[in-house]
């Protein structure tokens, strides 16, 4: 009889013994387990599958060295092309458009449907859907009859760099820029690259 009292008290402390430990070894995990909580300010998956992020560059850091859209010069360079459009004869030069004011030209917006014969010189590849574009220094240029015909921006396109001169909009707390009622949305693709991204009007 002391013998089989003896063996289940040695039973129920082994079973006790092991629940203890158990929970022991359960409290053990639970406080090294560790949450990691990553905070994004401004930042979403769009539908053109870019994340939204603040500029870390000015946005015309590629055209620093031309004039401003807007701006009033008294000449333009002697090899200037000249552009006829729409009853006006525009000069290009440098990728820039001059439309004349009186004795001075204004840098403008390049006319849509003008066409000329060679792209400005650092013209990019930008591809929309199945169409190809070259772009420059806010034109947008698409091939026709072996000319370069300036075109509306194609949605979705992105780019590298606006012309100075353009305006900064911000819509919800979201920051976009527009130029020429073209409206770009700041963003960086899977390889870290900032780039422009044409989209629709954030004020609408």
């Amino acid at each position: 009889m002391k013998n089989l009292l003896a063996i289940v008290l040695t039973l129920v402390l082994m079973i006790f013994g092991n629940s203890a430990e158990a929970q022991k070894r359960n409290r053990k995990v639970r406080k090294t387990k560790k949450v990691a909580v990553v905070k994004r300010n401004n930042v979403r998956v769009t539908n053109t599958r870019r994340v939204r992020i603040p500029r870390t560059r000015v946005v015309h850091y590629n055209y620093c060295h031309l004039p401003r859209r807007g701006a009033v010069v008294a000449s333009v360079h002697t090899s200037a092309v000249v552009v006829r459009f729409g009853g006006v004869g525009f000069r290009l030069h440098s990728g820039v458009w001059y439309r004349p004011q009186g004795r001075n030209w204004i840098v403008t917006r390049p006319p849509y449907g003008a066409r000329v014969r060679v792209l400005p010189t650092g013209c990019r590849n930008v591809v929309a859907g199945a169409n190809r574009y070259h772009y420059y220094n806010g034109a947008y240029y698409a091939q026709r009859n072996g000319m370069y015909e300036v075109v509306q921006a194609p949605m979705n396109a992105e780019i590298d760099s606006l012309p100075n001169g353009y305006n900064t909009v911000s819509v919800n707390g979201d920051e976009y820029y527009e130029l020429d009622d073209v409206y770009y949305m700041p963003s960086v693709d899977g390889e870290g690259q900032e780039s422009l991204v044409v989209v629709e009007n954030p004020v609408k």
